[in-house]
């Protein structure tokens, strides 16, 4: 939706660290809005696991964004909830903010892993991940795999913020 940078960092810095704020109400919205105009292909809308920092917080920003969109969809009368399925951390790894790109990839590689979705028939067909900052596409690119890996024939991205490449 933006570039990571300025003001819309200070923005998602400022949700991050305060989760019952303004600037987290306002991305929610604006969020919802673009999401709205997009006319996506139904499916549901799930988020990375949070890492041990932001659990120990007790607040994930993509989370909560991805919450808020099931939320907006279904008062919408659609079915865009997370139809039981979730993404899980199968393992802690080392924080993504300190790594290149290869080794993010590599630090993530069977990382995650899907929860639910047992019963036959109750795999999503589509899967939008929804995250607040993209830097190098890793973490969504590792959440993909874990999904397709479940039976999940299509997943996308949406996501509030991409860093811009160096």
């Amino acid at each position: 939706m933006w570039n990571y940078e300025g003001s819309v960092q200070a923005l998602i810095v400022r949700a991050k660290a305060h989760p019952h704020s303004a600037a987290r109400t306002f991305m929610e919205r604006e969020f919802q809005s673009h999401v709205l105009r997009c006319g996506l292909e139904p499916g549901v809308f799930l988020a990375p696991p949070p890492s041990w920092k932001r659990t120990w917080k007790g607040f994930h920003l993509a989370g909560e964004l991805a919450k808020s969109l099931r939320h907006f969809t279904s008062k919408a009368g659609s079915r865009w909830d997370s139809g039981g399925v979730h993404l899980v951390r199968k393992r802690r790894t080392p924080p993504q903010v300190s790594l290149a790109g290869d080794d993010r990839r590599l630090n993530l590689l069977g990382a995650f892993g899907v929860r639910g979705g047992h019963v036959p028939g109750t795999i999503p067909a589509r899967v939008w991940l929804v995250d607040d900052v993209c830097t190098t596409g890793a973490t969504l690119s590792a959440c993909a795999v874990a999904l397709k890996e479940r039976g999940v024939s299509r997943v996308g991205a949406l996501v509030v913020a991409r860093a811009p490449r160096s």
